[in-house]
This record gives structure tokens, sequence and C-alpha cells, in this order.
């Protein structure tokens, strides 16, 4: 091994050989771009030149100058997104708030239900209610108070309709097959055979139930006593696209089937009593039943409590109808007896005055009026002093004819179920064109329309119109019941 005096001889021998080529090669080796050929050459240079003597070689300036081209400055300029501020800008674009804007439009309801429902075989997703569904739909109610929907041209089309008929040329008289066996007004091109059944639908009129809906298209309607001191309604369509929901729908009794069989109606109800059900089984009688058969096509609003909130409308109707397969051909034609021309001459004339009449079923509180409007040619219904209007349309409920029939009532048992004799005779006061005539009717059996005759046996024709029966009790007396 070498003593240190021999190392220490050999390093400055080569110091001296490095002093030597760096002297001449500081002029040679500049054009090499300034790299030393050999790394153990550039320390020992280092070490016997000054620092400064290095930086040209060493200047990492134009090799370093990569901070243009991969200035960090760029990509210093993303720190930015990992401050806090511009991360606090983004939040706007991850803010849940305008997908929160978009739930009002998603949350509509309504538009999610397939109003299909409301028109023809939707499954039961109409129930829950859309076409009409929101709390809004009370605002109809608003429309009962103000007094000035009474004014005549407020519901011209009765008026219309009765015009066309108070005197018409006898030449323009329409054929008898052309005519609603049920108004005697002409019936609507789709409907000119006139042979398609008539539908019967159970209406609650209990006091939570009113506006109902659909009542003024109905061309007949019968009001009567049910349990207790409520009567309740039964309205007779023969307009199967008549627009808009029917109801309150509610349930059947002995005495209404009998009224929808005179009709040869379908009848739509929601329930029955036990008696009701065993004369719509031994009858075969063609219905729809909200709990039995039905419950697909009818639903409940949200506007309203139970019971007083199930509702149907005519495309459901349709669709149970074809799918429960019942005739649609009636084997009659329950004709009323109308007077074609309307009322006139002689007959005209008889009879008192009677341009307002009141009725009375049980409770005294409970009291139905009309009123007649000699524009319109009929009659505008209220309830207990105020129009009784229908929720679809805010229209009043009117009528050409007020028919009020005596029968004989009997409670059957403790719930209030009632019997309510309807075949025979009994007392009756027609009211039309602003007169009564008092008179009694007359029904051999459940499938006849009442005979109204004068107690002379002369008959006692309608206005051509809508007709409104209202059967109150015979006791204490008939007349104690109504007022003119």
């Amino acid at each position: 091994m070498p003593s240190r005096t021999q190392a220490a001889a050999v390093k400055l021998g080569s110091v001296l050989m490095l002093a030597a080529l760096t002297s001449a090669g500081c002029a040679s080796a500049a054009p090499t771009n300034g790299i030393p050929e050999h790394a153990g050459w550039v320390e020992s240079k280092a070490q016997l030149e000054p620092t400064a003597q290095l930086e040209p070689t060493a200047q990492p300036e134009p090799t370093a100058q990569p901070e243009p081209t991969a200035q960090p400055e760029p990509t210093a300029q993303s720190e930015p997104k990992t401050q806090p501020e511009p991360t606090a800008q983004l939040e706007p674009t991850a803010q849940p708030e305008p997908t929160a804007q978009l739930e009002p439009t998603a949350q509509p309801e309504p538009t999610a239900q397939p109003e299909p429902k409301t028109q023809p075989e939707p499954p039961a997703q109409l129930k829950p209610t859309a076409r009409l569904e929101t709390v809004g739909q009370l605002e109809p109610k608003k429309r009962v108070e103000p007094a000035d929907q009474l004014a005549p041209d407020a519901q011209p089309k009765p008026a219309d309709e009765l015009e066309s008929h108070v005197q018409p040329e006898p030449a323009d008289q329409p054929e008898l097959g052309a005519l609603n066996p049920l108004t005697g007004l002409p019936l609507p091109q789709q409907q000119e055979d006139g042979l398609r059944r008539p539908l019967m639908v159970m209406i609650n009129n209990h006091p939570s139930a009113r506006p109902q809906s659909g009542l003024s298209r109905a061309d007949v309607l019968f009001e009567c006593l049910a349990e207790g001191e409520i009567t309740r309604l039964v309205a007779i369509f023969t307009d199967r696209d008549a627009p808009g929901m029917i109801g309150p729908v509610r349930s059947i009794r002995p005495y209404y089937i009998d009224l929808g069989r005179m009709f040869d109606a379908i009848e739509i109800h929601a329930g029955g009593s036990p008696d009701a059900y065993a004369q719509l089984q031994e009858q075969r009688v063609d219905h729809l039943d909200e709990i039995t058969n039905a419950g697909r096509y009818f639903w409940r609003e949200s506007f309203r409590k139970l019971p007083h909130n199930l509702y149907t409308d005519m495309a459901w109707l349709r669709t149970g109808i074809d799918q429960l397969e019942l005739r649609v051909e009636t084997q009659q034609r329950p004709a009323l007896e109308f007077a074609v021309p309307a009322v006139t001459g002689s007959d005209e004339a008889a009879g008192a005055d009677a341009p307002h009449l009141a009725v009375t079923f049980l409770w005294k509180s409970y009291v139905v009026s009309y009123d007649y409007d000699e524009d319109a040619g009929a009659y505008r219904r209220s309830v207990e002093g105020l129009p009784h209007f229908d929720l679809n349309d805010g229209s009043q409920l009117s009528a050409a004819n007020v028919v009020v029939l005596g029968a004989d009532h009997k409670v059957l048992d403790a719930e209030g179920r009632r019997e309510v004799k309807l075949v025979g005779s009994g007392p009756a006061v027609v009211f039309r064109q602003g007169r009564a005539v008092t008179g009694e009717w007359r029904r051999k059996e459940a499938a006849e329309p009442f005979r109204l005759a004068t107690p002379e046996g002369d008959r006692i024709a309608l206005s051509p119109g809508r007709t409104h029966y209202l059967i109150v009790p015979n006791a204490p007396s008939f007349g104690s019941h109504v007022t003119f």
C-alpha cells in the first residue's frame, strides 16, 4: 500500500496536470457546450478554481431556463384550484341547488300520473289523482259565493236548449228517434240511435260532500232520504262522453235500485245495504261497485275526507263496462212523457203561478229551493239558501221540470235504513214554465217510469229538458213538505 507521502505526490501531480489542461482547455474546450469530459476532473477543478469561474460552465440558466417551457406558473396557476376560494367557486357547479330546482318540475304528481287514467284503461295510478289532485280543487267552492253567477247568462246552455224547443216550427221538429228519451231534446250525433243504456250514479249529498261534481250533466236527478235525516242523490246520464269527475260516489239501497231499473240503467255505486246486495244478485242488475267488482274504476281525492272523497268519470266507467262485458244497448226505450212542442195553449195556463218553491224532507233546517229563470226557461236549484253548484264548472244546477212526489217511508232497523214505497200511487206536484200543477203519480212496477196525471186523470206532460224529482214522506202530510 502506498504511503501518505506517495499519495500526496500523486495528487499533486494530478493537480498540476489538471491545471495545465485547464489553462490550455479553457479556450479549446469551450466549443464543447461547456460539458467536462470527466466528472472527476470537475471535482478537482472545482477545488483549484474559484467558484465564480465555474459559473460559465455550470450556469444552468440556458439549460435551466425551462422555466418558460415548464414554468410551474401555469402549473402554479392550478394553485387557485386548491385554494379554498376557487374551490368555493366550484361549489355552485357542484351545488345541488340546481338539481333541487328540478324537483318542482318533477314534483307535479299530475304530470307523473298518466291522466290517461282519467282517460281509459290506466291502472290504479289515477287514484292518487292527478287531473285534479290538489287542494286547489276546492277553489271552485269560492264560485258558490258570488251572487253574480246567478245571472241568467251565467248558464246559457239550458236557456239555449229550451229556446229551440219553446215554439219550434212543426217542419223543424226532429224525428222521434233523434230525441233523448230522458229529456225530449235532440241527441248528439254520436248518440242519435238513442239505444245506449243510461248510467245511474249514486251521489253523496252530505254537507261535507257539497258541491258535488258532474250533476249539471245529469239528464234526470232524484233526491230521496237515506239513513237518518240525510238525503242521497241519484244521477242518470245518457252522455257517456261528459267531461270531468263524477261524485262523491256513495252506497245503494233497494229503492234506489228500482229507480235505475225504470231507465234500464247500468248502476254505479260504492257498497250497499245487505238488502240492496241481495236484490242486485237476485235481479241480476248490471252494476259497477267500488267494493266488490270495480274498485279500479274509482279513486279518492285528497281535498276531502273519507267517506266523502270517492270519484269516478265517464272514461273509467266506459272502461269498466267494457272489461266486465256488460250489455251496452238498452232493451227498452224508457221515455218520459214530454210535450213536443213544449207545453202550450190551455195546458200552459193550467196550474198556479210558481216562480219559487221550497221542499223539506225531515229536518226543517234542510231546505231545497228552486227559483224560475224565465229567460232560461228553467228552475235554478239552491240548498239551505245557497245556490247549488257543480264543482266541475261552477254552473248552478237547473232543471226544466221539478217534480215533487209523496211516498210512504218506513224505518227498518236501528241503522235507520228505510223502505220507500215507489210502486203504486201517491200525490205529486209538477213545476214547469213557472207554474205548478197538482196531481198524482202512478207506477205499476219497478221497471216503469212515473206516470203523472191530474186528479181528473189527464196526463201531465213535462217540458223538454232536465227533470229533478224530489221524493218526500207522506207523513205527517205531503203538503207539509212542499210550499210554493
